[in-house]
């Protein structure tokens, strides 16, 4: 199900009672320093949820300039870009965000929100993303692979699909091999999750 926030955002702009949320705060232990790249995510979006929207916008460009990839910077920067009817440059914002490290769920919720308002030359992109290991879409959980085919390639509908597993340039990937309803070609797309390292097999007995 897609964010209220996005839903309201993509038909007429937020309501005020609609707010946008802090980044998720990660488990750390009591008294530990808060991540100063955490509090300026969360300074962005108390600005933006106050009204003040271009304040917002330069928080999160400066957070994104000084802490780079993995904090959500640029879909925070793409909520405000489609708040505003921008909605080629929210989306170019979300694949750059798609195809760095780490991406927030917001990103991939808001580019599926997105589909349908963006010109036909990003489209065309975003159907382009992951098609070879070295494109491969990061995602940060396995539902959103399945997201990702579901809503931005076969339209909503459930499609025929395997999973297998493929390596890239920066270790293995999720080989996506499906084919959409009432399509006859099958399709590719590579994902990089975030996913858990395997345990070490058990050492051998000691002879």
């Amino acid at each position: 199900m897609l964010l209220p926030l996005l839903i309201a955002l993509l038909h007429g702009g937020l309501a005020a009672s609609e707010a946008l949320p802090r980044k998720p705060v990660s488990s750390s232990a009591a008294g530990a320093p808060t991540d100063p790249c955490v509090t300026q995510a969360d300074h962005g979006a108390d600005r933006y949820n106050a009204g003040k929207v271009d304040d917002a916008e330069r928080i999160w460009t400066a957070g994104y300039a000084s802490c780079g990839p993995g904090h959500g910077f640029l879909a925070q920067q793409a909520v405000v870009a489609a708040k505003r009817e921008q909605y080629d440059a929210a989306a170019q914002l979300v694949i750059r965000e798609l195809s760095e490290v780490n991406p927030t769920p917001l990103a991939l919720k808001l580019l599926i929100a997105l589909k349908g308002k963006v010109s036909p030359e990003v489209t065309v992109s975003v159907y382009g993303l992951g098609r070879t290991p070295e494109t491969a879409v990061h995602i940060p959980n396995l539902q959103g692979e399945y997201a990702w085919i579901r809503f931005l390639i076969c339209g909503g509908k459930e499609e025929a699909l395997r999973q297998s597993l493929a390596t890239g340039p920066r270790g293995p990937l999720d080989r996506m091999e499906f084919v959409c309803p009432g399509a006859s070609t099958p399709q590719t797309v590579y994902f990089e999750a975030s996913l858990a390292a395997a345990p070490a097999p058990p050492a051998p007995p000691a002879e």
